[in-house]
């Protein structure tokens, strides 16, 4: 999805249950009343929020997410450019000559999402076991998102309404996968949104 300098690949590994933009908020922005097409709106909105953290980094609801890269970090800290990043749930590995992930234990990092990228800083005397070569050696898995929808920052929201207005006005823009030719406005808050490092 997007890569930091340090070569960390992300992936969500398990979806929101809700989405940020409920179908009558949906409808009311589009002045349309429901039609009887709730399906396709609904599907508007998920990919209106796909596209929001794609070109954001940031997670918008509660969701589970996989970091992964093929070292330790160089300064005992590394920084999670998805946000906002709410728990870490593990950190494992691929020893050398493994192929089985061994999971470090929580006792030799600390966590903290105060700062912005959340950071995992690992204690000064862990010393980093050697790894496998392999670009998935390292492995972080967390949760990042709001855990209600009025949680979720405003200018997203609106974001989200602008997508889902755009799409329903441009079908083809949807069924083609295309994202460009945003308005500026929206474009404005999104990049306005975007999380330090993240790469689009």
């Amino acid at each position: 999805m997007a890569t930091n300098l340090q070569r960390i690949h992300y992936s969500r590994t398990v979806a929101p249950t809700i989405e940020p933009l409920s179908l009558d908020e949906a409808l009311r922005h589009l002045q349309i009343g429901n039609i009887g097409d709730n399906d396709y709106i609904q599907g508007l909105i998920k990919v209106a929020r796909e596209v929001t953290e794609n070109a954001t980094g940031r997670a918008l609801m509660s969701s589970t997410w996989l970091a992964v890269c093929e070292d330790w970090p160089s300064n005992f800290r590394q920084e999670l450019i998805v946000a906002p990043v709410n728990a870490i749930s593990h950190v494992k590995y691929y020893a050398d000559g493994s192929d089985t992930l061994t999971t470090v234990s929580a006792s030799n990092y600390t966590f903290s999402s105060a700062v912005s990228p959340a950071t995992l800083t690992f204690d000064d005397d862990f010393a980093f076991p050697s790894l496998a070569n392999r670009p998935d050696a390292v492995q972080i898995t967390f949760t990042a998102g709001a855990t209600t929808t009025a949680a979720v920052p405003p200018t997203l929201k609106h974001a989200l309404r602008i997508l889902v207005r755009h799409y329903w006005d441009n079908p083809e823009a949807v069924a083609n996968g295309k994202t460009e030719d945003l308005p500026f406005g929206l474009r404005h808050l999104l990049e306005s949104n975007r999380v330090s490092g993240w790469v689009v």
